[in-house]
């Protein structure tokens, strides 16, 4: 998926009630949004795996009421500002994170 930095976010998934939507995302690259690669607010028990978020300011938002979630074999790359945002209780494994570094003038 290709914002080409125009689009403020890739995958958004919002509910003003908690919710389990049991929401899987897998086997895809996000790639050069402005704000958010994947943007989940009151979802519980999602699963992303096998994930590549490249170019955004926050790689994953991901808020629960539910307190779970599973983040495998993924790479957030060149975010800005946060690799993953969560109040979740995460299953993290082979997850890598790259920070872009900005220059020194």
């Amino acid at each position: 998926m290709e914002g080409q930095n125009r689009f403020k976010v890739g995958v958004k998934y919002e509910s003003l009630l908690p919710s389990v939507p049991l929401i899987t995302i897998q086997n895809v690259d996000i790639e050069n949004y402005t704000e958010y690669g994947i943007y989940f607010a009151n979802a519980s028990d999602c699963v992303f795996d096998n994930v590549v978020i490249g170019n955004c300011a926050t790689a994953i938002y991901y808020t629960t009421n539910h307190n779970f979630g599973r983040i495998t074999n993924c790479e957030f790359l060149n975010y800005r500002i946060t690799g993953l945002y969560t109040d979740a209780q995460i299953f993290l494994s082979s997850t890598v994170l790259v920070r872009c570094r900005t220059r020194q003038p």
